[in-house]
């Protein structure tokens, strides 16, 4: 997944990725990092330590804007592609 905040402001696809990698709520892994992420948190973190315009790191987040592929299907598109 990646923050389509950052992808928009011309940020490298590594910075402001991560993987999905199970059901929780902490599902996000960031190559190179061992920690799991929630959405929000990642999110947060990312938001703060690379300074992206636009968006507020302390709301939560939306399943329509602010996490896509690189396809650029959003997390509600995904859902909806299950079921």
């Amino acid at each position: 997944m990646i923050l389509r905040q950052g992808k928009e402001q011309g940020f490298d696809l590594e910075q402001i990725s991560a993987k999905i990698v199970n059901n929780s709520q902490k599902c996000l892994k960031r190559d190179g990092d061992e920690k799991l992420y929630s959405f929000s948190r990642l999110r947060w973190i990312l938001t703060k330590d690379l300074s992206i315009k636009e968006i507020n790191p302390d709301w939560g987040f939306t399943l329509n804007s602010d996490w896509i592929t690189k396809d650029g299907k959003t997390l509600q598109e995904l859902i909806n592609n299950e079921g």
